[in-house]
């Protein structure tokens, strides 16, 4: 147990990063129990959160500002999520990057669309580090608190941490993998 606890620890953070370069709610969600269990430490899942999803959609901006180059704008026009994140950008403005990020399942949409509309670099980087440092401890302490509750119902959770990591990465996959189910239900439906 251990030496597991040990593994986690330290690779975990690595995890955390590679989770939120893409979307992260999950991810920080869980690092956050994670802290509130003392496997890893409350301060480096916020920082490597934080920097993981600030490059994740920074990435996306550059993309969405490439897209024109590759003719990948007529694909996406099908897409739900990136016709939604099109409309709101064009209701509310590129401000909407500081609470997008509190949008589940529309980060990535955001930043490629705000790219594609050819937002201001420099704009978007400054909203986007403010975002990225706002959001990073408000999900992770949402987690934190999810433990704190389990800890008072189980008791001793580091006797279940094993089959709790399990079974959260297993809900994590399957929220995922329905998800994306229905996005493709969405879009065949829209076709």
């Amino acid at each position: 147990m251990k030496e597991l606890e040990s593994f986690i620890s330290h690779w975990g953070y690595v995890a955390v990063f590679l989770g939120t370069l893409v979307e992260g709610e999950v991810t920080m969600v869980i690092s956050g129990f994670l802290a509130s269990q003392n496997i890893f430490d409350m301060r480096a899942v916020i920082l490597w959160g934080a920097i993981g999803g600030f490059l994740g959609d920074q990435f996306f901006f550059v993309a969405g500002w490439l897209s024109h180059r590759f003719r990948l704008l007529k694909r996406l026009e099908r897409n739900v999520r990136y016709r939604k994140a099109r409309r709101v950008i064009r209701k509310y403005g590129a401000y909407i990057i500081l609470f997008s990020r509190y949008l589940v399942g529309m980060r990535m949409a955001f930043s490629f669309a705000l790219g594609a509309m050819r937002v201001p670099f420099r704009k978007f980087s400054l909203l986007n580090f403010f975002s990225a440092f706002m959001w990073a401890p408000t999900v992770a302490f949402l987690g934190y608190a999810l433990g704190a509750v389990a800890l008072r119902i189980l008791g001793d959770v580091k006797k279940y941490e094993t089959a709790l990591i399990a079974i959260l990465l297993a809900i994590a996959l399957l929220g995922f993998f329905l998800k994306k189910l229905l996005e493709r239900l969405e879009e065949r439906r829209l076709d």
